[in-house]
């Protein structure tokens, strides 16, 4: 008899005393919950019976004994589908792909509160570095909020994705609560930030995608972000540090940000950057990100709204794309005024994503599509019972629209920059989240 069999015919008393019925893994129904974000997939992780792709909600600790349950009849971690790999579009020089896996329990405020005034700039700082070299370059971004078993969740998972206003809008639903105790569940974070977040794939190993000249390089770059150590105690997952390992053997820098100055955290945190080939931050619990207004930042704001409302999307989803989007901006309007400003600036340099894949504008102003081609039922309904000139006429009075308002905001931001300079800047200090990010990014993707 086997060590596992005592404790697992004592699970299944237990079980039977409660009424649950237990089927093999094989044949489980995993519990799902409506979408708690609905504009974009996303969904929760925990101790489950098997990986579910991110179109759907998964109850990750529906209570106590489902815990318990996994951990006896399933000692080995959940067995992750791969979802199809990404492969960037060969028309980009580099593309970089940026997830956060970020503790968001209690203790966690300040710096989540940050994160949401300073992820557009940083976006930004990476896109503007690019372009300064001519590249044109496409940024996906990627979550993983953690908690505890226990908590409302335990992972939360937002794919990486190139709509970062989509991305933003999930940022904007983190909030700190739960916790309590100080170990979390930064086994399943690490884990699901590097299987289930949709990492771009690489050919044999390499960058470049056998490509030429360089074109199509990809850059990824993982940030654990948290306060609390480990809880090593959960075996279903392999150690933070190991991920870490692996990440860096496909080809994925891990860096780690400790927020706060717990000393168990510490040594943990310094192994997983040392073992994902990146490096090591400690910031301040609050998160230390400093914010400067500017005058210039309400009429930002406003234009990267209206740039957003002028979406013009083809295909047979472009309805939902439509109110997706709008909805994403009606969201975004609880974000901080300087964050929206930022948001504004990178529609205004980033001219090739500024909108979702399905903006037909977009498609037409990059060359990617020839608009005789698309069919017509495809079009935006009020395109369709246009002629083909008309049609190209109708499209390029959107890019001529689209580029006025970018000379505005290309206009305002320097502005912007000018006073900021005048004021002192918003010169990060070292224990800053923005800082440490910014530091990383700068030496690992040149």
């Amino acid at each position: 008899m086997s060590k596992a069999t005592p404790r697992r015919l004592m699970i299944s008393v237990l079980i039977g005393m409660l009424g649950i019925s237990v089927v093999p893994s094989s044949f489980a129904t995993v519990k799902t919950t409506p979408e708690v974000f609905s504009k974009m997939p996303s969904f929760d992780a925990g101790l489950r019976p098997i990986w579910t792709p991110p179109s759907v909600e998964v109850a990750s600790n529906d209570s106590d004994i489902r815990g318990i349950v996994r951990g006896a009849l399933n000692e080995k971690p959940a067995n992750y589908q791969q979802l199809p790999p990404f492969v960037p579009d060969q028309n980009y020089d580099r593309t970089i792909e940026l997830v956060f896996a970020i503790d968001t329990t209690g203790s966690m405020g300040g710096l989540i509160e940050g994160a949401k005034q300073k992820v557009w700039r940083i976006i930004n700082d990476v896109t503007q570095r690019q372009k300064a070299s001519n590249q044109k370059v496409l940024v996906r971004v990627g979550l993983v909020a953690y908690r505890d078993v226990g908590d409302d969740y335990v992972t939360r998972i937002t794919p990486l994705s190139s709509d970062l206003d989509a991305v933003y809008s999930k940022l904007m639903n983190f909030h700190a609560e739960g916790g309590g105790d100080e170990p979390e569940h930064v086994r399943l974070a690490m884990s699901d930030a590097l299987n289930a977040v949709g990492w771009s794939g690489r050919a044999n190993g390499n960058s470049d995608y056998g490509s030429i000249n360089g074109v199509g390089r990809l850059s990824q770059v993982l940030f654990l972000v948290g306060d609390a150590p480990p809880h090593d105690d959960y075996q279903q997952y392999p150690s933070t540090q190991k991920t870490a390992s692996q990440a860096r053997d496909r080809g994925i820098t891990v860096n780690a940000i400790q927020v706060g100055n717990i000393q168990s955290t510490t040594p943990i945190w310094r192994e997983v950057a040392r073992k994902g080939g990146g490096e090591y931050f400690a910031i301040a619990q609050s998160g230390g990100v400093q914010t400067v207004s500017t005058p210039y930042d309400r009429r930002l704001a406003e234009l990267g709204d209206d740039m957003a409302r002028r979406g013009v999307y083809y295909g047979s989803a472009r309805e939902k794309i439509a109110s997706d989007a709008l909805g994403y901006t009606t969201s975004l309007a609880a974000a901080p005024t300087s964050a929206r400003a930022d948001r504004a600036i990178n529609k205004s340099i980033n001219t090739e994503a500024s909108y979702h894949s399905s903006d037909l504008v977009q498609a037409v102003e990059n060359k990617s599509i020839d608009l005789n081609q698309v069919k017509t039922e495809e079009l935006p309904n009020e395109m369709q019972r246009m002629t083909k000139a008309e049609r190209q006429a109708y499209v390029q009075q959107k890019i001529d629209e689209r580029a006025k308002i970018r000379q505005e905001i290309t206009d305002l931001s320097k502005k912007r920059e000018q006073y900021l300079r005048e004021q002192g800047g918003e010169n990060s200090k070292a224990d800053a989240f923005d800082y440490a990010v910014e530091k990383a990014l700068q030496r690992q993707i040149r």
